[in-house]
């Protein structure tokens, strides 16, 4: 029998857990045609960014910011500022763009109309483009030879004074450091508040735009011929000799590869010890950017009229597409692949590749993103490689450890700089997610049928507990330590947090995959196989009341403010309970089978995916759909909610950051499905496992797990399972702060 379970537990998750992969439309033209050209009607020195809507912004020598529409290339509007626009545009949360000229101005920008918002005024040129801050602050440079953070109404909020023209265009660490250099031969570090935190000095001028990697050094080119690799404290790492100047800014590859141009007529791709990997020699000098493609394809223009598209792997050409004019900006890359550059032969080009997009890397192109943001949010930050597939749900120690449990057979305990604290080997494997006790112990249940408890110092077993079915389920645990686990025995156990004995076990009609809940009053609620999801007492193990739904509840339950519980089906709906009799308050019904667990926001709004490729806001007080996010593929993975209010869910191979109206923040791609649901750390990382057999860890500026009722799966990085003490009587968390 149990080689048939076995068996049989391959077909099962794999239908809940690995989401069928979407086929990509086959090509039409030939990579690296022409799809149509764009007149600017002057030289091209601005760079191109696209919008949400796919509207491409650039600037020319004619004075005009242009709106271009994608699919019909023609106008949507143009903007006459009074002078050159050799600035390249940003564009804000709302849309705003931002774009600086040569009549000394910044200029925001209605994208909707073209109409000013407003104009800020410095003493000198503006061809630094701008950057955005998390909180929407503008930033950048000008020829008077200041840096100037802009509030969103266009107030000032500070100016940095270098000792030289800024025409570099700033970059914004995760921490909000803002990095910029200029004509005084210096790398400036500046704090938010505009404070200076160091400044790194090169032998000439520094024109180039920082890049910053995954660890936070700073990648930076300078006149004197060398690109400079700096730590985020100002120290020197390594230089990088060319044969002639750096203007160009460099763009980074997954595998931490730094790619930059050089006036001497190479691209060189350089390993992130310094070390060069190879070059790749153009008929001119190299002051464009370079751009990354999904598929790793570099893609940079050259003065000598020429954009090029490179093989990583060896900085073999794959093709070239020739303009007009030399190619000074640098390329965007639609999410279709298409591939946008203006040329000095006063045309911008639609260049049709097969890229797939836009690289998910820490720095993938000049200023950062396709809207130019030069910011970090979805930063990549390392990936923990736990050897096979990683279901399981990362739990969070106070000390920042991350734990996690993998298809090797281990539990894995991570450093928040991702390297390995410990390791611990469990007899099959562990899907389970770890919950931590008060004492740090951690509590994960495996295929091999044991529920273990284990050393936070060390990764040693303290004991383990046997039950005679597979323990998927995540452990819940109550306020005086007792330990609740579900078992495909079909049991819910309660055990003594001390010596790992039983303290009673319920037994329900088929097996427990679900993680109980633990509601303010201490009732355990838990679902089962048999479509059942049980209110059980905790002091005795009895049962206090069943709610049966139409198919097997895979879900965990969610408890809200006022006590209702929450909980998916495979009959495809989401069931809000009466905790007091388990009564049915009301059901939503979604497009297929809910496995997600809910998560609730501090309004109420409850978040739950379903396996029809949708993760639905839902009303608790009209149980209605606030919105849907059609995330494509199926979502088994459970939504977390940051304190801004985003939303973090996987779905095939994509985490996605959504904001609460609905909307796309940004998508982060894993390299296999992500089933695992999501963690957010006190600093904004996002923690979350992906079937490609890596833990990924992603920066967002998130400000870390809201403060809500249920903000996670199994509500807390501790992976509890319990609403805190401290929320009753029902008081939500953030009004405590």
């Amino acid at each position: 029998m149990k080689m048939i379970c076995r068996g049989m537990r391959v077909l099962v998750l794999t239908f809940i857990l690995i989401p069928m992969a979407l086929e990509h439309a086959s090509a039409t033209l030939p990579d690296g045609t022409q799809k149509w050209v764009f007149p600017i009607a002057g030289r091209g020195y601005s760079s191109p960014a696209i919008g949400p809507d796919g509207t491409i912004y650039v600037g020319s020598g004619d004075f005009n910011l242009y709106a271009i529409n994608p699919d019909d290339h023609t106008q949507k509007w143009a903007f006459l500022t009074g002078g050159n626009v050799k600035s390249s545009p940003a564009i804000g949360k709302d849309g705003t763009i931002y774009v600086g000229s040569q009549d000394n101005k910044l200029y925001a920008i209605d994208p909707a109309t073209g109409l000013q918002k407003w104009a800020f005024t410095t003493l000198g040129d503006v061809d630094s483009s701008p950057a955005i801050g998390t909180d929407g602050t503008i930033y950048v440079g000008s020829f008077d030879t200041n840096l100037y953070a802009i509030r969103p109404d266009g107030t000032q909020k500070w100016v940095f004074t270098t000792g030289g023209v800024v025409y570099s265009s700033p970059a914004i660490g995760p921490d909000g450091t803002i990095y910029v250099g200029s004509g005084d031969t210096n790398l400036y570090a500046i704090s938010p508040n505009g404070i200076q935190k160091w400044a790194f000095t090169t032998g000439e001028v520094v024109y180039s735009s920082p890049a910053i990697g995954t660890d936070g050094t700073i990648y930076v080119g300078s006149k004197d011929d060398k690109l400079y690799a700096i730590t985020p404290e100002g120290l020197y790492k390594w230089d990088f000799p060319t044969l002639g100047d750096v203007d160009s800014s460099p763009a980074i590859g997954t595998d931490g590869t730094i790619y930059v141009g050089s006036v001497d007529n190479k691209l060189y791709a350089i390993n992130p010890d310094g070390t060069k990997k190879w070059d790749f020699p153009t008929l001119w000098g190299v002051k464009s950017s370079p751009a990354i493609g999904a598929d790793g394809t570099i893609y940079v223009g050259g003065d000598s009229d020429q954009l090029y598209a490179i093989n990583p792997a060896d900085g073999a050409e794959k093709w070239r597409f020739s303009t007009g004019g030399d190619v000074v900006t640098s390329p965007a890359i639609g999410l279709d692949g298409t591939l946008y550059v203006s040329s000095q032969d006063q045309n911008l080009y639609a260049v049709y590749g097969i890229s797939g997009g836009l690289a998910r890397t820490p720095w993938p192109m000049f200023r950062h993103d396709v809207a130019h943001t030069g910011n970090l949010p979805g930063e990549f930050k390392w990936a923990f490689g736990a050897g096979d597939r990683v279901t399981s749900s990362p739990a969070i120690g106070d000390d920042g450890t991350i734990y996690v449990g993998s298809w090797n057979n281990n539990l894995y305990a991570i450093n928040p700089d991702g390297t390995q604290k410990w390791v611990f080997p469990a007899g099959d494997w562990v899907t389970s997610s770890p919950a931590i006790g008060s004492d740090g112990t951690i509590y994960v249940g495996s295929y091999d049928e044991n529920l273990y408890a284990i050393n936070p110092a060390n990764g040693i077993e303290k004991w383990h507990f046997y039950t005679f079915g597979w323990v998927t389920s995540s452990p819940a645990i109550g306020a005086d330590g007792t330990i609740y686990v579900g078992s495909y025995d079909k049991k819910l156990y309660a055990i003594n947090p001390n010596d790992g004995s039983q303290k009673w076990a319920f037994t329900t009609g088929d097996a427990v995959h679900s993680s109980p809940a633990i509601g303010p009053d201490g009732t355990i609620y838990v679902g089962s196989t048999d479509k059942k999801l049980y209110a059980i007492n905790p002091g005795d193990g009895s049962q206090k009341w069943v709610f049966t739904t139409g198919k097997y509840v895979y879900s965990s339950p969610a408890i809200g403010l006022d006590g209702t519980v929450y909980v998916g089906s495979f009959d495809n709906n989401l069931y809000a309970i009466n905790p007091n009799d388990g009564s049915q308050k009301w059901a939503f019904t979604t497009g297929n089978q809910v496995y997600s667990s809910p998560a609730i926001g501090a309004d109420g709004t409850i978040y739950v995916g379903s396996l029809d490729g949708k993760l639905y806001a839902i009303d608790p007080a009209t149980h209605t759909a606030k919105w849907e996010f059609a995330a494509v593929v199926s979502v088994s993975s459970s939504p977390a909610i940051g304190r801004d209010g985003t939303i973090y869910v996987g779905s095939g191979d994509k985490i996605h950051a959504i904001n609460s109206d609905g909307t796309s923040k940004w998508n982060f791609t894993a390299g296999g499905s992500v089933a695992s649901s999501p963690a957010i750390g006190p600093d904004g990382t996002v923690y979350v496992g992906s079937n490609d057999g890596n833990l990924y860890a992603i920066y967002d500026n998130s400000g870390g797990l809201a403060r809500t009722p249920w903000p996670m799966f199994h509500c807390d990085l501790r992976h509890t399972g319990r609403v805190p003490a401290a929320a009753m009587p029902w008081v939500p968390l953030l009004l405590l702060e």
